[in-house]
């Protein structure tokens, strides 16, 4: 039972909210030198009450160790028995008070001036106040009680703080890039095919949102095997050797059966031999468009891009399961020789459109190879206009991957202007990227 009484301690009155355990008398004067223990107690029986208004005692308020006994106080004082054991036994001369471990001391007037003075001299530190009013936008988050609206909930990002105004940044950007009429670069790396993101990239290609995608291996061959044979969920937590034994590699909570890629090498020894025939050594890009002409799937970035003639980059072609059967299949005796990839052809190309586009924007789905492609071809241009970054990379380790868009504005790779025209969003893609399409891109259609 909580008791709220007012006790004497070393000269400040204080208010104190107790938790009475129980109430014990001794017969005789208490000896300063006994212990609790050594005395002869009384308790109170369960269920008697304790009249905690009344005054208890005055003068020094101490604990067990404690030798000054204090005034005794008058008879009568019972008290209950919560269950939690006590910590802290108060006494006067005869009456021992036992209170639980959670009882607290609030002190509200303290009678050395000493202390008034440090209290007076740190008040300050603690509530330092301000001079005057932030001219900005209140915090404010969107207001679910009137039903839902996803235009309306992304608005009300941008007042919402972290990482949710961050996209709401984004979602102005892109729609900016839009009506500049950018040159979009989309760049992303495989994990972005590997997942649902595929269908959404997708998207992008067929409705002519972007104008270049400059990709990984991974990518490359996921989105084939995607068109016949499709990734399965999984689990984070899975035994790994188990999964090898089955023959199931893991990306995340995503499996993929290894009779994916079996059937991949397959399908790609029979593009080889098309690929080649008439050309010994072609680029990345001349591949990624012959093969998505072939494709019939709908959700193929390959085949979006190849129909709506945006051009598909991959500086590290051989970086995947493409590459290891470029290298098998260089060794057979019925394929055709000197095959290879030229990858400078392809760079010359992209600088070359960034030189002639009017304004370029970058939306950067994840870091490595892909990024730093679109903000170095940029740089020849004297920077990109816009730049949207989805990233979990940490820039403390340094790495481009994790580096965000201001570090690029002092290689010179994007422009600074005056009106805020780059913004990294640092979040898993797969949670945001949807919603900065919705914003920016797929509200009017």
């Amino acid at each position: 039972m909580t008791r709220s009484t007012r006790l004497s301690y070393r000269g400040a009155s204080c208010d104190c909210t107790r938790r009475v355990k129980s109430i014990s008398f001794s017969d005789a004067p208490l000896n300063p030198s006994q212990k609790v223990s050594e005395v002869d107690e009384r308790e109170t029986r369960e269920g008697d009450t304790y009249d905690a208004e009344k005054e208890v005692g005055r003068g020094r308020l101490g604990c067990e160790s404690d030798q000054n006994p204090v005034e005794t106080p008058e008879e009568g004082y019972r008290g209950d028995y919560p269950d939690k054991p006590s910590e802290h036994t108060y006494r006067t001369r005869r009456l021992y008070i036992t209170l639980n471990p959670a009882s607290r001391i609030r002190p509200f007037q303290e009678a050395d001036p000493r202390t008034r003075r440090m209290e007076d001299d740190t008040h300050e530190n603690v509530v330092p106040g301000s001079d005057e009013e932030v001219d900005a936008p209140d915090v404010r988050g969107y207001d679910f009680r009137d039903g839902f609206d996803l235009s309306a909930m992304l608005d009300a990002y941008a007042t919402t703080g972290f990482q949710a105004t961050h996209l709401a940044e984004a979602v102005d950007i892109c729609e900016r890039m839009r009506d500049d009429d950018a040159t979009v670069y989309l760049t992303f790396t495989s994990n972005i095919v590997s997942s649902g993101l595929r269908e959404a990239v997708a998207y992008l290609v067929r409705e002519g949102h972007v104008d270049v995608v400059i990709t990984t291996s991974g990518s490359v061959a996921e989105d084939v095997i995607k068109t016949e044979k499709p990734f399965k969920m999984g689990d984070w937590d899975a035994d790994e050797a188990e999964l090898r034994d089955r023959g199931i590699n893991r990306l995340g909570n995503i499996y993929v059966p290894s009779d994916r890629y079996v059937w991949l090498e397959e399908y790609l020894y029979d593009f080889f031999d098309d690929f080649f025939a008439d050309e010994r050594v072609r680029t990345p890009s001349e591949f990624c468009a012959e093969l998505g002409e072939r494709l019939d799937d709908p959700d193929s970035v390959l085949k979006q891009s190849a129909d709506n003639d945006v051009p598909v980059y991959c500086p590290a072609l051989t970086d995947a399961e493409v590459g290891n059967f470029l290298y098998y299949y260089r060794q057979r005796d019925d394929a055709h020789d000197g095959v290879g990839i030229e990858i400078l052809d392809d760079y010359e190309a992209l600088i070359d459109d960034g030189l002639l586009a009017d304004t370029t924007g970058l939306i950067a789905v994840g870091g490595g190879v892909p990024k730093h492609h679109a903000i170095m071809t940029n740089l020849f241009r004297g920077g990109a206009d816009y730049a949207v970054y989805v990233s979990t990379g940490m820039e403390g380790d340094g790495s481009l991957s994790g580096a965000p868009p201001d570090e690029a504005v002092s290689w010179g790779k994007i422009r600074s202007e005056d009106e805020t025209n780059y913004t990294q969003v640092q979040a898993e893609a797969t949670l945001v990227l949807p919603l900065l399409i919705a914003g920016a891109f797929a509200e009017d259609s």
